[in-house]
């Protein structure tokens, strides 16, 4: 049954000024039945045109039986009933649902700590080794699961398990990197160790500040490794896969390994992670000349990628650091970050910035026009909140470097 509204106003000289009196907004159609109510809308697999991509769909949501679709909308309906049906269903121009929190299990391995990683004692591959097995327990969990579903999603489970099975191979490939090349674990207790850092100064440490106030004391070395940061599964999971990719093998390159979380769910921490690994690994390969553009990310809003900028920026500080500490390993060019967003968001060239700041300095109540409001180690604002004489209080320098 489909249900359907007109609009049938006629304007014989319709005026733009006043056509939305003629419209209609947010209609909603509501349908309700006695009796036996209104079963599953039936799927489209009856007529054998489903893509894989809608057959694994299919069975991924096979508990979530849809009694109604939208054209242009979303719907709703009432409680399921005992005998799996709902006695109405209605349209909704914005549908509303609550999406329960992710919440990690195996919260207690010890193995998910940043600061063990990071320093890579004995022990350490016989412990991601473990991390590993509980992943294969789980693939084996779907395989039997599997084998008792109806037919029709059999397919569908035998390619879902199969790239399960890749990814835990590619994951023990990346152990076994970890284990037998010193150069690739150095590389991953670099970035391991750069993310305790970043995390301990994104995290609480580095709030505002201005450059007039107390200086704020750092934290020592003793407070960085104390730090109980720790990777969620999913996180140390991909890590593990990237640094098992193999450039021999096309199929690790052909897909694009997305990290497909909700908001809050960790995926930048992530990526960050695999981004410290790909650019310590290249200087470890090449100290003199391992330096270079090593990581490209491209943001589709603004707002995130400020934010994510700020973030990124600490961890770049916090590489830096260990850069200079490990100079003969790392090289001695700076580890440093960029970011271009367009002639509005920031200035394109370096006379364009300087007039920038040049006019900055002359305002009583100076309003940052760059991207950076405060530094990401320490907190101190970029710019002061009011104007001064003292022109180490506005942190922007410049160089043709």
């Amino acid at each position: 049954v489909t249900v359907t509204l007109l609009n049938t106003s006629f304007e014989e000289e319709p005026s733009p000024h006043n056509c939305s009196e003629k419209c209609l907004f947010q209609v909603a159609l509501r349908c309700e039945v006695d009796g036996d109510g209104i079963g599953g809308y039936p799927s489209a697999d009856n007529i054998g045109r489903l893509s894989h991509e809608e057959e694994e769909l299919e069975l991924l949501h096979r508990h979530a039986k849809p009694y109604s679709i939208g054209h242009g909308c979303g719907t709703s309906n009432s409680e399921i009933s005992e005998s799996s049906t709902v006695y109405w269903v209605q349209t909704e121009i914005i549908p509303q649902v609550e999406v329960p929190p992710v919440i990690p299990t195996m919260t207690e391995d010890l193995i998910l700590n940043i600061g063990r990683l990071a320093s890579f004692e004995d022990g350490t591959i016989e412990e991601l080794g473990a991390f590993l097995d509980k992943y294969a327990l789980w693939i084996n969990q779907n395989t039997t699961t599997s084998q008792a579903l109806e037919v029709r999603y059999q397919p569908a489970a035998v390619r879902l398990i199969s790239r399960q099975q890749h990814a835990l191979d590619r994951m023990r490939l990346g152990v076994e990197r970890l284990n037998s090349d010193p150069d690739i674990r150095d590389a991953f207790r670099f970035a391991n160790e750069s993310m305790l850092r970043q995390m301990f100064h994104s995290r609480g440490f580095a709030k505002r500040r201005e450059a007039s106030d107390v200086a704020r004391e750092m934290p020592n070395e003793n407070d960085y490794w104390k730090s109980k940061a720790q990777w969620r599964p999913f996180q140390l999971a991909f890590f593990l896969l990237c640094v098992g990719s193999d450039k021999t093998q096309t199929e690790d390159f052909a897909p694009v390994d997305l990290i497909w979380f909700p908001t809050g769910g960790g995926k930048t921490e992530a990526y960050l992670a695999v981004a410290a690994f790909q650019v310590f690994k290249r200087r470890i390969s090449d100290p003199e000349r391992g330096g270079g553009t090593a990581v490209i990310t491209r943001y589709t809003l603004r707002l995130l990628t400020a934010q994510q900028f700020q973030r990124t920026a600490a961890l770049v500080c916090a590489m830096e650091i260990i850069r200079r500490r490990e100079s003969l390993k790392l090289g001695k060019s700076s580890i440093t970050l960029g970011l271009w967003i367009g002639r509005k968001g920031s200035p394109n060239t370096f006379a364009d910035a300087s007039k920038e700041f040049e006019a900055l300095l002359l305002e009583e109540r100076p309003k940052n026009p760059f991207q950076l409001l405060s530094c990401p180690w320490c907190g101190t604002s970029i710019i002061p909140s009011r104007k001064s004489d003292v022109l180490t209080t506005y942190g922007v320098t410049a160089s043709n470097d």
